[in-house]
């Protein structure tokens, strides 16, 4: 398990630089498919890590929980990766024609704001430092850790938030034909000058997060 919990964070951590290298592809209008289903590929992974951690991991109920919440979000994640790749029905436009859809779509959005808040809490009450191994580390790895996972959780967090946000607008404009989807609506936000200063700053956020994740994997107390 503790193999298996480090090369998850290994993995964690490819996956956020391959979504900063997407958005980073995204701010200059050259997006490429294949990066997509690699993507894809890595959220299938994490969620099969997060289920192992669900029924096998060392931790309390809580941290059981809190696994198979991850587990649900990854599963979303890879249903909106393939219906963008397969030119099927989004995500978001199958949620809105069931009835209560907008007011479901909403919550996941709300949802995904409480997580980026939860995130940025983790970040700057240093909370992330219990799930390292602190005796082992010199004083000069642990300050850069400290200053890593602050500046990780901080980006982690307000990408949440501004992903919760166009959620929320989705559900708010209530289209289900998909012409304001999360994926149109990100693109339309993509094609303004704000739009893709913004994705140069999350793809920066994203690959900080992924440095701490690959410094985690060699660091985590397991």
């Amino acid at each position: 398990m503790a193999w298996l919990a480090r090369t998850g964070l290994v993995c964690r951590g490819m996956l956020y630089a391959l979504i900063g290298l997407l958005a980073i592809q995204l701010a200059a209008g050259r997006p490429d498919p294949r990066l997509l289903w690699i993507i894809l590929g890595g959220f299938v992974a994490l969620a099969l890590w997060q289920l192992s951690e669900t029924g096998f991991g060392k931790g309390d109920a809580l941290d059981r929980v809190q696994s198979a919440g991850r587990v649900a979000v990854y599963l979303i994640m890879v249903a909106t990766l393939r219906s963008v790749l397969t030119a099927g029905r989004t995500l978001s436009g199958d949620l809105l024609d069931l009835p209560g859809g907008p007011v479901i779509l909403a919550g996941i959005g709300f949802g995904l704001i409480a997580l980026g808040l939860y995130w940025l809490h983790r970040g700057a009450a240093f909370r992330f430092s219990a799930d390292l191994a602190v005796a082992r580390m010199s004083p000069r790895v642990r300050a850069a850790m400290v200053r890593l996972g602050l500046a990780g959780y901080v980006a982690r967090g307000l990408i949440a938030i501004l992903a919760g946000s166009f959620v929320v607008v989705v559900a708010a404009t209530a289209d289900p034909q998909g012409t304001n989807s999360i994926g149109a609506t990100l693109r339309a936000f993509a094609r303004t000058a704000a739009g893709a200063g913004t994705l140069w700053v999350v793809a920066l956020g994203l690959l900080v997060f992924a440095a701490y994740c690959f410094a985690e994997a060699r660091w985590r107390r397991v």
